[in-house]
Parts: structure tokens; C-alpha cells; sequence
């Protein structure tokens, strides 16, 4: 059946690696930093192996969305998700805004800067966009 044992083993290998390795970014449920919008252009701290929470305003019924648009931190933070968060809305109104809430998992010390723009609905991230920017510096 397997015309190629070796090349087969060889691929089951490097899939268990790397499945285990996604394992290790799952968040630890401990969120040692959040940043928010009033830390725009500021920096913060957390250790290794702790989550990083970027909170930013956003209205999902305007088109606008958060986009990242600078991939500076791969090797030092991995993203674990992203989620909507709505304001509170007592009197079911429609269109109601929140937070955009994204996560990561600090999985190497190091220093690096995060950039987001707040883009209009159909459209590519431009100078013109409201930015917002973090850096953020993991430690053992």
C-alpha cells in the first residue's frame, strides 16, 4: 500500500512535531498584559509563556475592522484568536459597538512592535486609516 515507507514514517514525524508545537500556543488562561486603546504608541511587558490582550473599539455594523498590518512579532508571540466583544445593549438596539479583543501567547523573550489599522469596509489598509501601534517585550 505504502510504496514509500520511509518518506511516510518521515511525514507522520514532522506531523506529531508540528501538532505538538501548535499545542504549546494554546493560551495558559493567564493574561499577563492588556493593552488598550489609550496605550496607543506605548509599550508593555509580559513573561513567557503568559497571553497578551489587544483591546480596541470597533462597530462590526459599520464595515470598519482592526487589521493587523505589520507581521514584526511572529517569532516572538503567536496569535491565538481573535473575538468581538459587544457593549452592553439593554434596550436591543442594532448596531451597537464594542471590543475587538486580540490574543496572543508569548512564546520566545524578545522585543517587537505591533501595528493595527481601523479599515473601511472593502478596502486594503492605507496611510489614511486610523492607526494604532504596541510594542511589546517578552522576559523570562
Amino acid at each position: 500500500m505504502f510504496r514509500h515507507p520511509v518518506r511516510t514514517l518521515l511525514l507522520a514525524a514532522a506531523l506529531s512535531i508540528t501538532a505538538m508545537s501548535t499545542i504549546g500556543c494554546q493560551p495558559s488562561g493567564k493574561v499577563g498584559a492588556v493593552a488598550t486603546e489609550s496605550m496607543n504608541k506605548g509599550s508593555i511587558k509580559v513573561q513567557r509563556g503568559d497571553d497578551v490582550e489587544i483591546k480596541l473599539p470597533e462597530n462590526p455594523s459599520t464595515g470598519y475592522m482592526w487589521k493587523r498590518t505589520s507581521d514584526l512579532c511572529m517569532n516572538v508571540v503567536a496569535k491565538v484568536s481573535s473575538t468581538f466583544e459587544s457593549n452592553d445593549n439593554p434596550n436591543g438596539a442594532v448596531g451597537v459597538g464594542g471590543m475587538r479583543i486580540f490574543r496572543y501567547h508569548a512564546i520566545t523573550k524578545g522585543m517587537c512592535t505591533m501595528q493595527y489599522d481601523l479599515v473601511p469596509p472593502g478596502q486594503q489598509p492605507s496611510a489614511s486609516d486610523k492607526g494604532y501601534t504596541i510594542s511589546i517585550e517578552v522576559t523570562d
